[in-house]
């Protein structure tokens, strides 16, 4: 079973500059399945629809290009606008992973 990843950046167009990165994790070519990958590094360029955008292109390309059959994610409760991009390009919540972080030795 062949499994692996790929990663793409994620640039702003107008000033060509890299403001953070997207990809693949575990793409499993035999089941054609993978877990989606994004974050946008540079906080002023948040909430600017780049996320989005982001999302719906790595979403094509896998679907469309790979003819991929399931991709899904994990995202924190607390990411409202990363929930709110990934709800945008038409993921579904399945299910909640309780205590799935840690910070500072807490949870």
């Amino acid at each position: 079973m062949k499994m692996n990843s790929t990663k793409f950046l994620v640039g702003d167009r107008v000033y060509l500059r890299t403001i953070g990165t997207g990809g693949f994790l575990r793409i499993d070519y035999m089941w054609r399945t993978a877990d989606l990958s994004i974050m946008i590094g540079e906080k002023e360029e948040w909430a600017k629809g780049y996320g989005t955008e982001a999302v719906r292109l790595l979403l094509n390309y896998d679907f469309k290009s790979l003819n991929f059959h399931r991709i899904s994610l994990g995202v924190f409760n607390f990411s409202k606008r990363a929930i709110c991009a990934y709800e945008k390009a038409g993921f579904k919540k399945e299910g909640a992973l309780r205590d799935g972080y840690f910070c500072d030795s807490r949870k």
